[in-house]
């Protein structure tokens, strides 16, 4: 099963240029802990995380405040198994999907995965 199906279409990214308030409030918004940071032509730029935010002057750019760049993305094509222990080890609240020239496709978040398990028929039909 590939991941792409499960693209979130209610998290949206930051964007270069936007301002540490509208970090904070996407970020409480959404309830997550974390949000992808993109350019003006949708490429991945990182992920910033919210106790970094609220660890530095809010007047920073949000560049600066990416989270080191070590693979915090999964490709669109990832299996969902594959997705899982991308996410458990990685611990963040949403995982960027990204394609194959870096561009930022949508994140998919724990409430996507649980709701996709949740509507599979080997949990509709107990005892199945």
């Amino acid at each position: 099963m590939n991941i792409s199906s499960l693209l979130s279409g209610t998290i949206n990214p930051l964007h270069v240029g936007d301002d540490f308030g509208i970090a904070i409030a996407m970020m409480q918004d959404f309830g997550v802990r974390h949000l992808p940071l993109i350019d003006d032509k949708g490429l991945f730029i990182g992920i910033i995380a919210e106790d970094v935010l609220l660890d530095s002057d809010d007047q920073i750019s949000l560049e600066k405040l990416i989270l080191p760049f070590e693979n915090l993305t999964c490709s669109h094509r990832a299996h969902l198994f594959d997705f899982i222990h991308f996410f458990k080890e990685k611990k963040l609240s949403i995982v960027p999907i990204v394609n194959d020239e870096n561009i930022y496709q949508g994140c998919i978040g724990y409430e996507d995965i649980v709701m996709y398990i949740a509507e599979k028929d080997f949990i509709k039909d107990q005892g199945g």
